[in-house]
């Protein structure tokens, strides 16, 4: 069952919790505490004060694994900025709706402000992943930043897969029997300031145009040069914003494209109809002699924004258009009924059974995992096409054994099989993620890994601490031999999964130091390295070195700043390790002296205020020790580029 819970269509400062941040972040940072400071009486004034001065700011640029040799540059704006566009979203919410109600081939576009937040349970989100409301009213009328998903609601589809799926795209199979799929090559880092205010009122007029820059388009394109480091050409990848910005311009291309090839007697739904899902086209049509010309006038009306299609992804299917991946989910399903076979779970009888012992669960788990490779191989797709599903399935089966055990008691013989059948789960798992190890991939594996865990500890002693340490020589193993970038954001959520477990065999602070990818002889480590080994280290008396050493990088990385306050990374980590519960004030205190010694605190703020500010008040990092389940299920409710 669902609930739909009314929320503040006109709290704006939900924007920091929806738009301004990647999908793809360590878990813990949330903005919550970020959110509630700018509502306050005299929050906005205090960043103002800190930050007005400033003509750009500099976005925490990291990289993300986008498949098993190519990275993805992601950016994390600067907090001033994400507050300039809770300002932008209050003034032009009503007109960035009817600018993306231009189109009749986009597939996702926001029509209205949301109302509601969509409260599941854990199955119905396994099967909706809604991606509508954010925060809701509690019984004192007060904001709580719960769950949050986007600013606005969307049509039609928020995962590309519904698309494939829909009655719509059926329909469409039934008139054309071609289908040709293309995309934009690097559509957001060839993305220009200049695109969107040439797009919607023509460069002649925008040329000319007195008080031009007070227009919507040249606003939004002058905020998002500003959290971009002044820079005209690339908008940043990973808000939700960015998104937005692709498609008010995106949607007066097409409609240029289906004006002109009406002109040419091309007839848009007749001969031929066009599906865009952000930069991901898909051209559907009847006459072979009509792709060229189609292809050509979209290719043209691109070119005029300096937009170029990747040649090298192009795709061709004839009807019945069933890719290997559909094919590939159906096996996946009765991959699953195999496995789970032996397992008889009745979640609303709160009973479970099983007809095997498992006991020789390594051989099985070799079984399992020669038939995923053989169903791979067989329907002809990459293990990053098919892991988000075969993930999610896994997710949804091992919560029902959790439900189970959470509800009822199991006898010890059960038991013990149930716990043979999870480390075979736990080996099934991780051959996946060791095939695809991107964030979304970490993200469900560390949902099941808090499940499994949770599970684990309804048994006796010995069997919770050979799963906990399971999971933990797997998740080592994985994170050793994974494609590494510095920022290691896949890694990183990895790790903060593990601190769920209750193990025997503690990490070294060698394991922690592999975790966060930081050598011994690194000078610096970047904002997202320094709250993940501060959430981990705690106060553990046998980490404390290296807690004072990760300070001391971060310290020194502060002192190479030609202005610390313009750098988002920077000023992330300084207001995170003044509020960081981990840390005594002696240690805080000497970052705030770094600062004075930049002289980069406003005179008006004596050492003192600007440390009781930023230690009195959460900020980006939900530092609590019982976040960590609560934070992924709201990654269930947002959907990632």
């Amino acid at each position: 069952m669902s609930n739909e819970i009314k929320i503040n269509k006109h709290d704006y400062n939900r924007v920091v919790l929806t738009e301004v941040q990647p999908y793809e972040l360590p878990f813990i940072v949330t903005n919550e505490g970020f959110y509630s400071f700018i509502g306050s009486c005299d929050g906005s004034n205090f960043l103002a004060l800190l930050f007005g001065h400033l003509k750009e700011t500099r976005p925490y640029d990291f990289k993300i694994v986008k498949s098993s040799d190519t990275f993805r540059k992601l950016s994390l704006i600067h907090p001033f900025g994400q507050v300039k566009f809770t300002d932008f979203y209050r003034k032009y919410h009503s007109l960035i709706k009817s600018k993306c109600e231009n189109s009749n081939f986009s597939l996702r576009y926001p029509v209205d402000t949301a109302l509601y937040y969509i409260e599941s349970d854990q199955r119905e989100l396994d099967s909706q992943l809604k991606d509508e409301g954010v925060d809701l009213h509690t019984d004192h009328h007060e904001l709580t930043p719960i769950y949050a998903s986007s600013f606005f609601t969307y049509k039609k589809y928020n995962f590309l897969y519904k698309f494939y799926d829909s009655y719509v795209f059926h329909r469409i199979e039934r008139k054309f029997n071609k289908l040709h799929k293309f995309d934009i090559s690097k559509c957001f880092e060839n993305l220009s300031t200049d695109m969107l205010p040439s797009a919607l009122r023509g460069e002649d007029l925008l040329r000319s145009e007195i008080n031009s820059t007070q227009s919507f388009e040249s606003q939004f394109s002058a905020l998002a040069s500003f959290v971009n480091y002044g820079r005209n050409h690339g908008i940043v990848v990973g808000p939700e914003f960015s998104r937005i910005y692709a498609e008010i311009l995106l949607q007066r291309i097409d409609s240029v494209i289906e004006s002109s090839l009406s002109q040419k007697n091309i007839r848009y739904g007749k001969d031929y109809v066009i599906k865009r899902y952000v930069d991901d086209y898909f051209l559907f049509y009847n006459d072979e002699n009509l792709l060229k010309p189609i292809k050509q006038c979209v290719t043209d009306n691109l070119s005029e924004y300096k937009l170029f299609l990747n040649e090298s992804k192009d795709e061709h299917l004839t009807r019945p258009f069933v890719t290997g991946v559909t094919s590939a989910k159906l096996s996946i399903r009765e991959y699953y009924n195999d496995l789970f076979g032996k397992l008889s779970i009745g979640v609303n009888s709160s009973e479970i059974a099983t007809s095997s012992s498992f006991f020789n669960y390594s051989r099985l788990s070799n079984r399992y995992i020669t038939q995923l490779k053989v169903l791979v191989d067989k329907h002809d797709v990459c293990y990053e096409s098919i892991s988000g599903y075969f993930l999610t399935i896994l997710r949804r089966k091992v919560n029902e054994i959790n439900e189970v055990f959470t509800i009822s008691v199991v006898d010890s013989k059960t038991s013990s099989a149930i716990s043979r059948f999870l480390l075979l789960i736990v080996e099934v798992m991780f051959f996946i993620y060791s095939m695809d190890s991107r964030v979304r991939a970490t993200y469900l594996i560390s949902e099941i890994i808090i499940q499994i865990s949770e599970i684990a500890k309804k048994f006796d002693y010995e069997s919770e601490i050979m799963i906990s340490d399971k999971i933990v020589q797997e998740a080592k193993f994985s994170i050793k031999n994974a494609p590494q970038t510095i920022d290691n954001v896949e890694s990183l959520n990895l790790a903060l999964s593990l601190q769920t477990l209750n193990t025997e065999n503690s990490l070294s602070v060698g394991d922690i130091r592999n975790l966060l990818n930081i050598k011994l002889t690194d000078k610096i480590i970047n904002y997202f390295q320094l709250v993940v080994g501060l959430y981990i280290i705690k106060n553990n008396p046998d980490y404390y070195t290296l807690k004072i050493d990760l300070c001391e990088k971060a310290l020194y990385k502060i002192s190479l700043s030609k202005n610390p306050f313009q750098d988002s990374d920077i000023v992330h980590m300084i207001f995170d390790i003044v509020s960081c519960p981990f840390l005594t004030k002696k240690h805080k205190k000497v970052f705030i002296n770094k600062l004075v010694n930049l002289n980069v605190i406003p005179s008006s703020i004596s050492e003192d205020q600007f440390y009781d500010k930023l230690s009195n008040n959460s900020w980006f990092v939900d530092w609590s020790e019982l976040s960590i389940k609560r934070l992924l299920k709201k990654k269930q409710l947002r959907s990632p580029y």
